[in-house]
């Protein structure tokens, strides 16, 4: 994607942000702290511009998706969750990054089908879809075809989209440990109702559960969108179209 569609920024005065500041560890801490950086002074060209020229220096896109952008997003729900940024900075952090993702579409819908489908969707009342769109735009560049529902689904919702679009896989994604019980309901129902789909569960909800995914009926859990990727082409191989 050339560089073009996005103007180069012209720096102002940031609010400096430092890798010391966060517990986790990136090997992208320079990229990470660019673009918290520009997050922080709402510099919303900059933090686009920032996205492609980490794309264009050849960092893969499941790397700028997983170990950039979520990785800044954990770090401003950090700063949300300790009072150091307002509810309306984090709502333009996360805004932001959803227009950085919206970046790369051209090369997730130009990648080669693999006649396999993932349907997306956060359970409930869940509102926290970042995640769940990540790996819907995740597995559309590795080929799968994606159906990305969005957040608060209810069940009848989910199994009449699951009905129709006939999906291999279904990805449920779970921010907010209250949802976690809606977000097992909605497995009951699925595997009910489609006793052979796999079912894949995920996000940060599940992180201090001590393994209850294990007592679901799901086949996949996994702790990050391309580990997701990769476990779900091992389960389904790529169809070859007759």
């Amino acid at each position: 994607m050339p560089s073009s569609t996005v103007p180069k920024p012209v720096s102002g005065k940031a609010t400096p942000f430092s890798h010391t500041e966060s517990a986790a560890s990136s090997p992208y801490e320079a990229e990470i702290e660019q673009y918290m950086n520009s997050l922080l002074r709402e510099d919303t060209r900059q933090a686009l511009y920032l996205i492609q020229q980490f794309l264009e220096k050849g960092i893969p896109l499941n790397d700028i998706y997983v170990e950039i952008l979520a990785e800044s997003m954990h770090r401003v729900g950090d700063l949300w969750h300790t009072a150091r940024i307002s509810v309306a900075e984090e709502h333009y952090c996360t805004s932001v990054t959803q227009m950085a993702m919206s970046q790369m579409y051209p090369q997730l819908f130009s990648s080669e089908r693999k006649n396999r489908r993932i349907l997306c969707a956060c359970p409930g009342t869940e509102l926290h879809e970042m995640g769940s769109r990540m790996v819907a735009d995740l597995f559309e560049n590795d080929g799968w075809d994606s159906t990305y529902l969005g957040a608060a689904v209810p069940v009848d919702a989910m199994l009449q989209s699951i009905g129709e679009q006939t999906p291999d896989l279904v990805a449920l994604s779970v921010t907010m440990p209250q949802h976690l019980m809606t977000c097992r309901d909605l497995v009951d129902a699925i595997r009910a109702a489609f006793p052979t789909l796999k079912i894949a569960v995920g996000g940060k909800a599940f992180q201090s559960t001590h393994d209850i995914w294990n007592q679901w009926p799901v086949d996949l859990y996994t702790t990050d969108a391309r580990q997701l990727l990769t476990e779900a082409n091992r389960l389904l191989p790529s169809k070859h179209l007759s």
